[in-house]
Parts: C-alpha cells; sequence; structure tokens
C-alpha cells in the first residue's frame, strides 16, 4: 500500500513551554472558537497524549471540550486533523503528530469512532488506506465559528427512529461520509438505544440483534425503510449489495432461495429473471410485525400518492347524496349489494366464508354504456354503508405503468390491505373504467413488449383479485372484450342499461324540478339519453337561468337536448393498453 507523504514533517521543532503557556492563556482569554482551536491545536502538538499532559493543561483543554461536548481525549485527537483539513491522516500520521507510539492511538481507537460517529470526521479508507479527514459537516460548521450538534439516539419515537435511520443510510449510500462498516455500527446503536419501540422488540424476538446477525437485522432494516419511508416493497439484490462491502454470500443465497431471512418467512422472492430470484419484499406476516408502529405514516404515504394519480382516497362522509334511478332488474341487484355491504351482514358473511374454507373477497364488476350511473352507483353504496373509497383510474395513470409496470400494480394491492386493516369498516376498491385493463390479453410469443408489460400487469391484478379480503368493484362500458379469467373472478356482474322511459322522465324531474310532468314526458321519450346526459342539459339550463334570471323554456330544452350528441360522431376507442391494436 501506498505511503503518502507525512503532512507534519515540515513542522516546527517541539512547542516550547513558553509558547504552550502563551496558547493556553489564549485558551482562556478568548470565546472565539476558531481562535481557541487554534490555541489548542499548538497545545497539543507533540503532546504524547501522556497523562501529564492531560493533567497539566486539563482546565485548557475541557473549555473547548465542553464546547464541542466531546471528552478531552476526543477533543485532542480533533485538532490535527482541524489543522490540515484537506489531508487524511493515518495512524502513522498522527503518531508523528503527537510524537506518541502507535500503541498509544490503539487505546484510543474508540474515541477516533465517536468523532466519525459525531460526523467530525470522515472515514477515506477506500483510496487512503484506513485513513481519517475532517468532514464537509466539520469544515462548513467552523466556517461559521459553530460546532456540530450533538444527536440524541435514544427514547426515540417510531417516526424519529426511521428518520435516524434513514439519515445514516444516506451518509453511507449517498453522500460518502460513512463506511458500509459504519452503517453496520450505528445502526446496532440506535437499535440498542431504543429498545422500547416495538420494531426493536421484534428485531429480537428474531434474534437479528445478535452479533453474528447483524447483517441479517440491517437488511430487515433496510426494507422496513423502504416501505415507510420511499413507499417501496420490492428490492433488487443490486439495491442490496450497496450495504456491504462483500455482499457475495448474502446474494448467492438470496438467489437460491436458501437466505436465512427468506428460510424464517421475513423476505420473500417478488419476483424472478430467468428463474433466479432477483427481487425481494417483506412478506405480509413480517410487514404486520416490524411496521405496526407505521400504519400512519404509510397511510399517510398512501394519500400522498394518491394525489399523483395512483390513487385516492374517498371518505365515506365526503360523498353527497344523490337520486339515482334504475330499471327494475338493475334495481335489484343494488338492493341485494346494498343489503351486503351494510356492516352487519358483511362482517356475519365474510365470516362464515371463512369458516367453510371459501375466499372472503367480494370482486363485483359494473358495465354498460356511459353516463348510466356505474362510478356513482359505487360511491352512493359506499355513503350509504359508511365505507371509505380507494379509487384507482387506470386511465388516468396508464402512461406511468409503462414505466414502473408491476411494481405500480402490486403497491395497489398492497396499499388495499393495509388500508382494510387500518380502517374499522372495510373498504371499497374501484378500478374505474378499467376496460383495458380487463380485456383480453395478448399473445406474446414473439410480440412487443408493451404486449408482455400488459399482460404481467393483468397477470397481477388476477392475483391480486384471487387473494382480495375485502371489496372491489370495476367499472368499464366495453364489455365484449372481457377477458374470461377476469370473468371468472367477480362474483357480482352488474349489466347498467340505459333507464327506461319511466326512469328518464324521473331523472328529469329529479334534476329540473320545476319541469312540469309532461314536459318530463315529452323529453324522456324523444330523447333516449342516459342519466348522465339529462345532468348535461339540466346543469346548461340553469346556467342559462342564472345568465337570462329565467327558466329555458321547452323549445328550448329540446335546442339542447339536440345539440348534446355530436354530429358523425367516429365510434369510441378502447383506452390504455390495447388503444394501439383496437385503432
Amino acid at each position: 500500500m501506498r505511503d503518502f507523504e507525512n503532512p507534519f514533517e515540515n513542522s516546527v521543532e517541539p512547542q516550547s513551554e513558553d509558547l504552550k503557556k502563551v496558547a493556553a492563556e489564549k485558551i482562556m482569554n478568548t470565546d472565539s472558537l476558531l481562535d481557541q482551536i487554534e490555541a489548542l491545536t499548538t497545545l497539543v502538538e507533540d503532546c504524547k497524549l501522556s497523562d501529564e499532559f492531560f493533567a497539566q493543561w486539563g482546565d485548557c483543554i475541557k473549555k473547548v471540550a465542553d464546547r464541542f461536548s466531546l471528552t478531552p481525549m476526543q477533543t485532542v485527537l480533533l485538532m490535527p486533523y482541524i489543522g490540515s483539513p484537506d489531508e487524511c491522516l493515518s495512524q502513522r500520521d498522527l503518531s508523528r503528530f503527537f510524537k506518541c507510539p502507535a500503541t498509544r492511538l490503539f487505546k484510543v481507537s474508540a474515541d477516533l469512532t465517536t468523532l466519525v460517529r459525531r460526523r467530525y470526521l470522515s472515514r477515506q479508507h477506500r483510496f487512503h488506506g484506513d485513513s481519517l479527514a475532517m468532514s464537509d459537516f466539520a469544515k462548513k460548521s467552523f466556517e461559521k465559528e459553530q460546532v456540530l450538534p450533538v444527536s440524541n439516539i435514544n427514547g426515540l419515537s417510531p417516526k424519529e427512529f426511521m428518520k435516524e435511520f434513514r439519515g445514516i443510510l444516506e451518509e453511507c449510500l449517498c453522500s460518502n461520509n460513512i463506511t458500509c462498516d459504519d452503517l453496520l455500527e450505528e445502526t446496532d446503536l440506535i437499535v440498542k438505544e431504543n429498545p422500547q419501540l416495538k420494531i426493536v422488540q421484534v428485531l429480537k424476538d428474531y434474534h437479528l440483534t445478535d452479533v453474528k446477525n447483524d447483517e441479517n437485522m440491517l437488511i430487515v432494516l433496510y426494507f422496513c425503510k423502504r416501505l415507510v419511508c420511499d413507499f417501496q416493497g420490492d428490492i433488487s439484490l443490486e439495491q442490496l449489495s450497496r450495504l456491504f462491502d462483500d455482499f457475495y454470500i448474502h446474494g448467492r443465497a438470496f438467489q437460491r432461495g436458501n437466505h436465512e431471512l427468506v428460510k424464517m418467512g421475513i423476505l420473500e422472492p417478488s419476483g424472478e429473471t430467468m428463474q433466479i430470484k432477483e427481487m425481494f419484499r417483506l412478506s405480509n406476516e413480517a410487514r404486520e410485525k416490524f411496521l405496526s408502529e407505521f400504519d400512519e405514516i404509510i397511510e399517510a404515504k398512501n394519500q400522498e400518492e394518491g394525489n399523483t394519480n395512483l390513487f385516492r382516497i374517498v371518505k365515506a362522509d365526503g360523498v353527497k347524496a344523490k337520486s339515482l334511478f334504475y330499471s327494475p332488474s338493475n334495481q335489484k341487484e343494488i338492493d341485494i349489494l346494498s343489503d351486503l355491504l351494510t356492516v352487519e351482514h358483511f362482517n356475519g358473511i365474510r365470516k362464515n366464508l371463512l369458516d367453510n374454507n371459501m375466499r372472503p373477497g367480494f370482486n363485483c364488476l359494473f358495465y354498460g354504456a356511459p353516463g348510466t350511473g356505474k362510478t356513482e352507483t359505487v360511491l352512493q353504496l359506499a355513503r350509504a354503508t359508511g365505507r371509505d373509497v380507494m379509487s384507482v383510474d387506470i386511465s388516468a395513470i396508464r402512461d406511468k405503468w409503462y414505466g414502473d409496470t408491476e411494481k405500480h400494480a402490486r403497491e395497489i394491492f398492497e396499499a388495499y390491505a393495509a388500508l382494510v386493516k387500518k380502517r374499522d369498516i372495510t373498504p371499497i376498491l374501484l378500478f374505474n373504467e378499467a376496460d383495458a385493463l380487463l380485456s383480453v390479453r395478448t399473445s406474446v410469443g414473439n410480440g412487443h413488449s408493451t404486449d408482455k408489460t400488459e399482460n404481467a400487469i393483468q397477470n397481477i391484478f388476477l392475483e391480486g383479485m384471487e387473494n382480495l379480503d375485502g371489496i372491489m368493484v370495476a367499472t368499464t362500458n366495453l364489455s365484449e372484450n372481457l377477458d374470461p379469467a377476469f370473468e371468472r373472478r367477480f362474483i357480482y356482474k352488474v349489466k347498467f342499461e340505459k333507464p327506461s322511459l319511466e326512469a328518464k322522465t324521473a331523472i328529469w324531474k329529479s334534476l329540473m324540478p320545476a319541469l312540469s310532468d309532461a314536459d318530463a314526458h315529452t323529453l324522456a321519450s324523444q330523447f333516449d339519453f342516459s342519466g348522465g346526459q339529462i345532468e348535461n342539459i339540466a346543469r346548461k339550463s340553469f346556467v342559462e337561468q342564472l345568465l337570462f334570471s329565467k327558466e329555458p323554456s321547452l323549445e328550448r330544452l329540446i335546442e339542447l337536448c339536440s345539440q348534446e350528441k355530436l354530429e358523425n360522431a367516429a365510434p369510441r376507442r378502447a383506452m390504455g393498453f390495447g388503444a394501439s391494436k383496437a385503432a
């Protein structure tokens, strides 16, 4: 290994007692941090780190040490690094500076580790053997005549614990301020300092806090951090490898499926490439055990993700009451679903299904022409039964899926499962306008990569429906291309028909109460509109009433109805994954 140039070889001869006295007097008589550091650097040079030195100048050293919240020894050890802020100093360099034997430095190695942990020093062994250098944190702090704050790592809350662990990870993996060995040591320290946390108790239950299992503990906490902080459940072996200087043994064990964490049921493969396992995630059981303290944080992250169009949460009490009109056959089916979704019926039926070894989930398909009330029916059912709705709009996020593919598909079902556990009343998972998702899958023998992506996502949704413990509703305007695999998994399939003459008349009256029965009947007879189209006319009529301070006449309403449908409109094209082929 290269023997680096000694940064202290041009130093002056050992400081005289007079110079040391001047330096000591300066320390005691100034409040300037930089002046104190400069004087102490002069005082400690060639001190041999002897007991006599600390006894003679103890008051001066303690005054500076108290400002740093360090011990006298740690403060003395820091001085040569501050004196050579851009140099990487080895133990040989320190030995020359202090004029002490190497064995003396071996005895204070723990103090040097503390300086690294406090971020005054950073390890540089990647390029400079086992050298240390003053950290960028310390440099910036000293430029402002400030010391680095003391981080309290005991008695942390779950959120503070995860924030602390995240900070350590970033300093190792992103900033390179600490090494992988430091990461392991500091992770072990914050775990030991926080025995009150549930996540730490579970680590102990699995014996992951034992010295021989410290690397497995780091892996588990990394998975937990990615879920809580980044909302990422699936992690590749390449990402895991960054945690260790030598990941070979772990990597081979993961690929073969016999890693200790997999055998313990904590981790499970989440994807395979050429029959070699490359992606892993926390098992559902492990997530429930390790992350029970973080439910609120994860749910808040779910809400945040929902705002980016992956999904959004619609509160039951936020849905406005609305009168809906159905054909007699539709009304009967909706009434059955309404009875099923009442809390007392749903919970009892679910329990009986489980007792009889049947799947407890309810997958429902609402299909039919646009504007027939499919989505609004879901919202009104949710309002009537007190159920929140986790609403996923496939058409709104289809571009995102091409980039993130299976990851987001899994996240939806994982987020819904977490929401079910959190809520006292099971929420509804709504896939709105799921036309492309439910269409027949394509043959991908020599097909496009997009075909493979579409089919992979559809397969994940089929699996999610199969394992659903809750209530899912998918709405679609196109049922003719429904994949048989999806059709089998829908226990309730409700076809929303265009309203009958009587229903249309009732809709006109409900939306425009000032209409006479005869006018409402005339409009219902003359125009074969869905409820959504009638609502459009009612809104335009209301706007004109505000503009002209009078209600539009029947003739004007007929004119507005005539404008509702586009002339020579092209046939509706499927949106989403199969759009190009449909065109």
